[in-house]
């Protein structure tokens, strides 16, 4: 469900107007006059810029030497994104949050990162979110 919020009035008709933020969402207003009889428009639909948010490439593995730098990145469409980095140690089960909020994932490899597994969630200005595939970080011998 989606809130309606008065942005303004005029005092001499306490004149109110709402408006509802989000793709193909509905906007009005509604009159109210100082003797209390009241008026509503009829509602309109508004159509606002936006991008579904789609994935369009997933990152892959990364296979890296000890002190090397790599990067995992992947492709988004949509508007007004955050990202949110989660990674799991080899051997472990349980996925944490990174400290990395930014588009790719970019590090230098170190031997505690090997078999360490990655993902990220992409949230729009929307509250939607996707999630890309999962991917394992690789150390190999010079």
């Amino acid at each position: 469900m989606h809130k309606w919020i008065a942005i303004g009035a005029l005092p001499e008709v306490f004149l109110l107007f709402f408006f509802c933020r989000f793709p193909d969402a509905g906007i009005g207003t509604g009159i109210i006059e100082r003797y209390g009889n009241t008026v509503t428009t009829d509602t309109a639909t508004i159509s606002l810029p936006h991008k579904d948010l789609k994935i369009l490439s997933q990152p892959t593995d990364v296979y890296a030497a000890k002190g090397v730098k790599y990067r995992v990145a992947f492709q988004v469409q949509g508007t007004d994104l955050s990202y949110q980095w989660y990674y799991k140690a080899a051997g472990t089960n349980e996925f944490m949050k990174s400290i990395n909020q930014k588009a790719a994932y970019a590090y230098t490899m170190q031997s505690g990162m090997d078999g360490r597994q990655i993902y990220c969630v992409i949230t729009d200005e929307y509250g939607e979110q996707v999630t890309t595939d999962t991917v394992t970080l690789h150390m190999v011998r010079k």
